[in-house]
């Protein structure tokens, strides 16, 4: 009698931790519903994902925004997104568009193990968004992130563009993509085949494109379609001052950030888009009639590329004129524009530089003065003067820095004042690492603006209460710039906007100030070597 009362006890405890087990499934079904979120955009439903960083942070990724470019579609414009059924899968990133091998720049290989290395395709065409919420009819600032790399390589996939904080802590819907690059961007065929007449700076259009989407489906994302800022750092900046003057994204955005890149200067023609097009065709064997294009491979394509700048010309159509080449572009004259570069951007294209005796630092300057040695001791006297405390490997790649990115940046800020359109603001970072010698690289600055720090210490450096302090200051005045137009943050001094008359700048760093007039210019840009 005992064993058959334990033998019934048994089979009801199972019975009773099955059913138990059933409503736990239930209930974790239930809370995985809730925590993945579905969006109704362009072409279909999507389902979305929480944020493995904050869990009130909605992430959607590889959300597609146009058509496949491969087939038909390769070097045409950005055609519709082809319409899907069910709920698309939105929690992993889409390819990245056909680009070369990309290792890390020779001195810089910190960078290489942060990039994206998601598969590659020409159907490329895709996006991802981060928000606080969605279908909740807010209005949430909108920062659509284009990605450096120039015109030839990279993707809005790498993990320091993630927009958890700039979504949990400020508030905003954050959207990164990815864009034809290099040849497949920019091949024009226009003056080639008249088939191709409309078909001129299609990774441009991809921009276009991008942006529309964002027009169109970010409300339910909880943004506003109103009030949406472009920004992006190196290759990033140049596509942002890129759109700046491409008539076609008018109105698609409000305010633009253009961080250690700018397309300035006459820009390319359309003779030579045409001389770089039938250059490209020979090398595939393919003649002016096109015939065979189609049927080469994307290997084939990118191997064609060699030799060639890719990037957008000026083809009087998508491009009518060459931004910033003299004058700001008409087309963004009411868009506010914030623009900066970095303490020792060149560390990381030619490496640290370790140190340097005074005749070393006269000979590398003299180089920079074209041998002229007054004007070089007269530099270093005034880089000095700046950073009394700087080594003098240093004091060069400053020197180095202002020449390559300092000056683009304040011709930009220049010409943009001059219009007297909208306010321009101007920083310059002067954070530092302690990885190796880098000092203040090229790209440091994007931790502290997505406030990514703890996704960034290859570069960057183990996070540190002052690197904290500084990067709350950025990606609060970033947010803020994205809100209502002038960057601002608690701690930050009053950031007057550039102009003429007061050269205003803002140093952001450990002691973080506004310096202006022509003796602050001095403390940025260094001497001004003589024509």
């Amino acid at each position: 009698m005992t064993r058959s009362i334990c033998r019934r006890d048994r089979i009801k405890f199972v019975f009773v931790a099955a059913a138990a087990a059933a409503v736990m499934a239930s209930a974790g079904r239930d809370a995985a519903a809730q925590t993945a979120p579905v969006v109704d955009v362009t072409g279909g439903k999507v389902r979305g994902t929480t944020s493995p960083y904050d869990h009130d942070v909605f992430v959607f990724k590889g959300i597609p925004y146009a058509a496949d470019t491969g087939g038909k579609n390769r070097f045409r414009p950005p055609q519709p997104v082809t319409p899907w059924t069910g709920v698309r899968d939105a929690t992993h990133l889409g390819d990245r568009c056909p680009q070369p091998g990309y290792p890390p720049p020779p001195f810089m290989q910190e960078e290489g193990k942060d990039l994206d290395t998601s598969p590659m395709s020409e159907n490329c065409l895709f996006l991802n968004v981060w928000t606080p919420a969605v279908n909740d009819g807010s209005k949430r600032p909108v920062m659509v992130w284009f990605h450096g790399g120039g015109f030839t390589s990279g993707s809005g996939g790498s993990f320091r563009y993630d927009g958890t904080n700039l979504a949990s802590k400020h508030g905003v819907v954050l959207v990164t993509s990815n864009h034809r690059l290099n040849i497949f961007g920019y091949l024009d065929l226009a003056d080639v085949d008249k088939a191709y007449a409309d078909a001129s700076d299609v990774g441009v259009l991809d921009l276009v494109q991008a942006l529309k989407w964002v027009h169109d489906n970010i409300a339910k994302f909880g943004g506003d379609p109103n009030n949406v800022t472009i920004f992006g750092q190196s290759g990033g900046g140049m596509k942002v001052t890129t759109l700046m003057a491409t008539p076609a994204a008018k109105g698609l955005f409000q305010r633009a950030i253009a961080m250690s890149g700018y397309s300035t200067g006459p820009g390319r023609s359309r003779a030579a888009a045409r001389d770089a097009a039938l250059e490209a065709l020979k090398k595939l064997g393919v003649g002016e009639d096109l015939k065979g294009l189609a049927d080469k491979s994307t290997d084939q394509i990118l191997k064609a590329m060699q030799g060639e700048q890719w990037g957008p010309w000026v083809d009087g159509k998508v491009l009518p004129a060459a931004p910033f080449d003299g004058t700001a572009p008409a087309v963004s004259a009411n868009v506010p524009l914030m623009l900066g570069w970095v303490l020792t951007e060149t560390t990381f294209f030619q490496g640290p530089v370790g140190p340097l005796s005074e005749d070393a630092l006269m000979a590398r300057v003299e180089k920079m003065t074209r041998g002229d040695k007054a004007e070089a001791g007269k530099m270093i006297a005034e880089y000095k003067s700046v950073y009394p405390h700087a080594p003098n490997n240093q004091l060069y790649l400053s020197m180095a820095a202002d020449r390559m990115m300092g000056r683009s940046a304040l011709g930009v800020a220049r010409q943009k004042a001059a219009q007297k359109g909208a306010s321009v603001y101007v920083y310059h970072f002067r954070g530092k690492t302690e990885v190796r010698d880098l000092i203040s690289p090229h790209t440091i600055d994007i931790a502290y603006d997505f406030d990514n720090l703890k996704l960034s210490t290859r570069t960057n450096g183990a996070v540190t209460p002052a690197k904290q302090k500084l990067a709350d200051i950025m990606s609060t005045a970033w947010t803020n710039f994205a809100r209502t137009g002038v960057p601002s943050a608690p701690g930050l001094p009053t950031w007057r906007p550039y102009t003429p008359m007061h050269e205003s700048i803002m140093v952001l760093g450990p002691h973080s100030r506004l310096i202006s007039g022509s003796e602050g210019l001095l403390k940025i840009l260094g001497h001004k070597p003589s024509k």
